[in-house]
């Protein structure tokens, strides 16, 4: 999986590589559920889609909010500093890439 100083790989399949090296070091997996800290355009968040994690981002940006939203992924307009498991429960893994 990981390609330590391979420079040959496309950026796609090096954001692949760099997805399934996040879930592989935190354990998510199949039924996992995770929060996506500042989700960007949604690529870790459609990552853990494909491989049946239930993934919640947020963001601060309306443009990657509408984007994520756009693809069906779940996202929030949300700022990090202020989130609560009373606020959006509790998660097994939340990574900030």
């Amino acid at each position: 999986m990981f390609h330590e100083k391979n420079y040959s790989i496309s950026l796609e399949e090096a954001q692949k590589q760099k997805c399934e090296f996040v879930c592989e070091y935190l354990g998510i997996t199949k039924g996992s559920k995770v929060l996506d800290l500042g989700c960007g355009w949604g690529g870790f968040l459609k990552h853990l889609e494909n491989i049946g994690a239930n993934g919640t981002g947020v963001s601060l940006s309306t443009g990657q909010l509408a984007a994520c939203r756009s693809n069906g992924l779940a996202a929030s307009l949300t700022d990090m500093r202020y989130i609560t498991p009373c606020h959006l429960g509790p998660f097994d893994a939340v990574p900030a890439i």
